[in-house]
Order: structure tokens, then sequence, then C-alpha cells
């Protein structure tokens, strides 16, 4: 009735986020969808982001809509040992949890190219079972797994995306003079990035991130010194 998929997307360990998505009979549940920013965690270790989000949660219940009958990992076998884990001191959860995930290359074969990549086999991982379930292309079951899955990747890649930006622009801006979080906030909200920035004059920085002349001569004059690194 109720499957819901959930993914991490973070840059070497930076900016980590998860996402949910909600299918509810076998459609997308767009108003159910959820972002996590993950709290817990510092460095790269993809599975216990997983965890820590899956335990938010199971703990928000009702708050995050109902819980589902089928939770669905954006992952493998370890994303899915670690979820279970992470979960077990929890209360009132009983679903169905499993991992979806490509069949692995060869290691010691030549690089793949992106075609072959995606004709790799899907295969779903199921607690306690040593094999993973390979799923035939064409199938309903294979059409909807995968749709959740790229879903909740697509989900969680647009909220990093966004919050790397946003970071960005924070860490660029904050030693301007003048430019404190109100006006950090109106330039983002006019222009989104530094790169929509780039070579803007002060007097259209100025007139659309409704900010003093003097303050947006002083980021154009910033702007100009750095390179696309924010190095000056």
């Amino acid at each position: 009735q109720r499957i819901e998929c959930f993914d991490i997307s973070n840059t070497h360990g930076t900016d980590a986020v998860g996402s949910m998505v909600v299918f509810t009979e076998g459609s997308p549940e767009i108003a159910g969808y959820r972002k996590f920013s993950i709290r817990s965690v510092d460095g790269i270790d993809d599975f216990a982001m997983m965890a820590e989000m899956l335990r938010r949660r199971i703990r928000d219940g009702d708050k995050l809509g109902p819980l589902p009958d089928l939770i669905v990992l954006d992952g493998g076998r370890s994303h899915l040992n670690a979820v279970r884990k992470g979960l077990e001191n929890e209360q009132g959860w009983d679903m169905d949890i499993v991992a979806l995930a490509k069949e692995r290359k060869d290691p010691q074969s030549k690089a793949q190219s992106d075609q072959t990549h995606a004709k790799r086999p899907e295969r779903v991982f199921l607690p306690d079972v040593k094999d993973p379930v390979p799923l035939k292309s064409g199938q309903p079951t294979t059409h909807l797994l995968t749709w959740l899955r790229d879903e909740a990747h697509r989900f969680a890649i647009t909220f990093h995306r966004g919050k790397r930006i946003r970071r960005t622009i924070r860490s660029r801006l904050d030693g301007i003079q003048g430019v404190g979080p109100k006006r950090r906030a109106a330039v983002l909200q006019a222009f989104g990035s530094l790169d929509q920035l780039t070579n803007i004059p002060a007097a259209e920085i100025s007139e659309r991130a409704k900010i003093p002349l003097s303050v947006a001569e002083r980021v154009e004059e910033y702007l100009a010194k750095v390179n696309p690194d924010g190095e000056t």
C-alpha cells in the first residue's frame, strides 16, 4: 500500500543529506516527500548516514505520514545491515525492509561505459538471505522499484546541490563588509548561486537583491578578485 525509498547524497562527507520519497498504491505521493540534513555523522560514512535517517523517520512516526508497509534503501547489503542494526532498539517498527542496487562490475575488467552500466541487472537484498534476488528487465516489479530508487536519488541530489550552493555563497560572502545574514539571504534569493553573480554590475545586484549600492559594489569588487574555486 505505502512504500518509502531512502537515499543519501554528499560530497566527500560534506553537506550530507538524505531523501525520503513515498509511493502509495504504486504512484508517487509528492506531498509526502521529505528531506533530511544529516546531523550526527562526520566524514564519509554513507551507512551511518542512512541509519541516522531511518532512525529519525521511525521516531517521528505519523509526523512524516503513516509508517510504510515496505522500506526500500538505495544501496546494497552493507546499507541494509547498517540500517537494521541502527533500528534494533527502536520501538514500533515492524515493516519489511530491502535494499536495491545494480550488480557490481568485475573489478578486473576494463572500465565499462554508462550504457553497459545501465544494462547491469538490478538486485534486491533481503534481510538474512545470503544471495540477492535479480530482477528481470521489463517486469512491473522492476519498473516500480527502479522508479522509486531513481526518484529518491533525484530528490537527494537536488537537495544536496541546493545546500552546497547556499554554503558556498555564505562562505564566499561572509567576509564582505556590510553583508550579513539578511543581505546574504537576499542575494541568494535573487541570484540562486555565485555563478549567476559573475560579471553582474553592482547596480543590477543592488536592484535585484534590494541591498545598498555601496554594498553591491563591494560584492562586485570581491567577486572580480576570485576564481571559480573561490581562491583569490
